[in-house]
């Protein structure tokens, strides 16, 4: 019978503590730097952008359908055909919410 073989050890000294070291404090380093130049880039980019959206005219389609949908709710009452065949009665919102609340004080719908 044959023993099985020893492993072989050889024993090894730790790496040089001054190198280690500096490694660490250098990686500390560079990672703190590169964080903060990280933060800078953000926040120079979100001023930005609310600078744009602060001072920037709202887009002329916005500044239209805006206009388009006042002009809508001051209008004259008048009939409009939603689908084929159905129509419904389009009454300037001052008008609509005064019959919403006669309605309510007379106690039920009247139409």
């Amino acid at each position: 019978m044959s023993e099985a073989p020893q492993p072989i050890t050889v024993e090894r000294d730790d790496p040089a503590p001054g190198m280690t070291w500096t490694v660490g404090i250098i990686g500390a380093i560079l990672l703190v730097v590169a964080v903060a130049v990280v933060i800078l880039i953000y926040r120079a980019v979100s001023h930005d952008q609310r600078m744009a959206k602060q001072i920037s005219p709202a887009p002329r389609e916005l500044t239209m359908l805006r206009a388009e949908q006042e002009a809508r709710l001051g209008a004259e009452a008048h009939w409009e055909i939603r689908t084929e065949g159905e129509r419904s009665l389009v009454i300037p919102i001052e008008q609509a919410m005064e019959t919403v609340v006669e309605e309510a004080h007379n106690g039920g719908t009247q139409r």
